[in-house]
Formats: C-alpha cells, sequence, structure tokens
C-alpha cells in the first residue's frame, strides 16, 4: 500500500470516528495471526503445538486458526502419527 492511500486511510478513519477499540482488536489479531505463521512455517501442527511454539493460549490459536481456515489461509490435514487431533498448514496467499 502506498503511503499516499495510508494517509487518506488514516484521513477516513478520523472523519468516521473509528472507535480506539476496534483498532486495538484488529492489531492484535494481526498479531495473533502473524505469530501463528511464524510457528506453523511450511510445516503441520496441532493447535496444542502452534500454542507453545507461538506461546498463546491453546483457545485463542483454536479460533484464528479456525478463522484462518474459513478466509481460505490455512487448511486441515490428516496425520496417522497424531490422529486425536488435527493439524492444520498454512495455503500460499494470493497476491
Amino acid at each position: 500500500m502506498s503511503k499516499a492511500s495510508m494517509e487518506e486511510m488514516k484521513q477516513a478513519r478520523k472523519e468516521r470516528g473509528i472507535k480506539p477499540e476496534v483498532t486495538a482488536i484488529r492489531k492484535r489479531t494481526t498479531l495473533v495471526q502473524k505469530a501463528i505463521r511464524e510457528a506453523v512455517g511450511e510445516g503441520m501442527m496441532t493447535v496444542p503445538e502452534i500454542a507453545a511454539a507461538s506461546e498463546l493460549p491453546t483457545q485463542e490459536v483454536f479460533w484464528h486458526i479456525n478463522a484462518m481456515r474459513k478466509y481460505g489461509e490455512a487448511a486441515t490435514v490428516v496425520d496417522e502419527e497424531k490422529e486425536s487431533f488435527l493439524c492444520y498448514r498454512l495455503l500460499p496467499k494470493d497476491k
């Protein structure tokens, strides 16, 4: 995104009065999903493994990984060795 576009967005936020709470939630979501992406990388992991690697609560990882799956950013993978847990892998981003 260009610097001019970012400035236009900032100005629009000021005019519309976007609440700081909404911005904070969005920032937290971005940080959590980045941590999940870094933890999983090119491999596949279960939710408890992702939580341990990213140092995030299991419930939060579960919620975010399922949101990422819903929007086509992650996929469920069956691993015979980890049959009691679903594994997740990241899908390539379309640009």
